[in-house]
């Protein structure tokens, strides 16, 4: 089960930047890798220079480690420990307050390290995330933001549909900074943003398989694979099996044929269940698919069928890398359709969407058999 530790972070003279860091491993962080780095700082003689002595008392008192707050002696230990763990991946993000993010509101931060827990996730399975406890901050509000942000990585596939997105179940915790995994983040996080403000020596000693800081208009982001590189899986799919003029390559019975598939998918899940890394969709899929064949007018529904069958495409998977190069591309032409449907403000979408529920109602009065599995 993949864990993903969220931190956030002011800094700059007079704090004029916004850092937010994302750890994702696939292990808890265990208590010891803390405990470890603690325990030589307690025993450590650099701890009597004077000009360390009085934050190494702060932090072994408090019982963590706080980057900003900490001496190099905590920063070194704290390092040293990181460096053991072996695997994992961190991702950031920076914004200068001053020409891309004035005044940005705690929830904009929060908001922020969602979409990003969204983005960098590449697995199937349930995911725990973990955030430092704020004012303000709770699980429910943490579920709006995921799900919030898991509908604008839908919208994204109409453009992007050979990029695989992948919606696993997430589990939010709000815990204190006695969390070890949010001392780990919240010290890379530092690290990055000392990077930033032109101090590389901490993020250098990190001991990293890649590292990558690239800088853009008002914003700064990294990304840290912890430990020796591991060469992931290719993606099943991707831009050569997307035809050049989608539009083209499908006529208006392809689209039709699309969307009451997407249906019959649903009412199949609802029918014979759902394997278990879905079933936190199942509830969802039961109501959608039973709405599916109500005679009921509704455009909600055939928004509902799309963002579903979304969710589903790559996290089921709806398609493998065995498939023929014909099933790849009806694949991603229905990937983008049912994002079409999901697009605000475009003309082609509404007609789109009142189409689909105009059919779907013909289907259930003349042809209901097609919605039978």
């Amino acid at each position: 089960m993949p864990f993903t530790y969220s931190d956030e972070c002011h800094f700059g003279h007079r704090a004029e930047f916004i850092g937010v860091g994302l750890l994702i491993s696939d292990a808890e962080i265990p208590k010891e890798v803390v405990d470890a780095a603690r325990e030589k700082l307690s025993n450590d003689p650099d701890r009597l220079r004077p000009d360390r002595k009085d934050k190494d008392e702060r932090t072994l008192q408090r019982g963590h480690f706080h980057a900003s707050e900490d001496s190099a002696n905590g920063h070194s230990h704290l390092c040293d420990a990181i460096n053991v763990i072996g695997a994992g991946e961190f991702a950031c993000d920076f914004f200068d307050n001053r020409t891309f993010a004035t005044g940005a509101p705690q929830s904009f931060i929060y908001e922020e390290a969602t979409t990003m827990a969204a983005l960098h996730l590449s697995t199937r399975n349930s995911v725990t995330m973990t955030f430092a406890m704020r004012s303000g901050l709770s699980i429910q509000t943490l579920n709006s933001w995921h799900r919030k942000h898991e509908r604008t990585l839908a919208e994204s596939v109409y453009e992007l549909p050979f990029d695989p997105i992948l919606f696993p179940q997430c589990e939010f915790r709000v815990v204190s900074m006695k969390e070890p995994g949010l001392q780990v983040a919240d010290f890379i996080l530092w690290a990055y943003a000392r990077h930033a403000t032109g101090d590389p020596k901490w993020l250098s000693r990190i001991r990293a398989g890649s590292r990558t800081f690239g800088k853009g208009r008002g914003q700064h982001r990294g990304h840290l694979v912890l430990g020796p590189l591991v060469q992931s899986e290719p993606p099943p799919y991707g831009p050569q099996d997307m035809p050049s003029h989608p539009d083209e390559a499908m006529t208006r019975d392809d689209a039709l044929n699309f969307f009451v598939n997407g249906v019959r998918l649903l009412i199949h899940l609802r029918q014979n269940g759902c394997p278990p890394h879905i079933a936190h969709l199942k509830d969802e899929i039961d109501r959608i698919a039973d709405r599916a064949i109500q005679p009921l007018r509704s455009l909600d529904l055939v928004e509902d069928v799309a963002f579903m069958y979304i969710r589903l495409a790559d996290t089921l998977p709806l398609i493998s890398a065995g498939s023929t190069s014909q099933e790849k591309q009806k694949f991603l032409l229905t990937k983008r359709l049912m994002s079409l449907v999901l697009q605000r403000g475009l003309i082609n979408a509404i007609r789109t969407r009142d189409w689909f529920e105009h059919k779907r109602q013909l289907i259930l009065e003349k042809q209901p058999e097609l919605f039978r599995i």
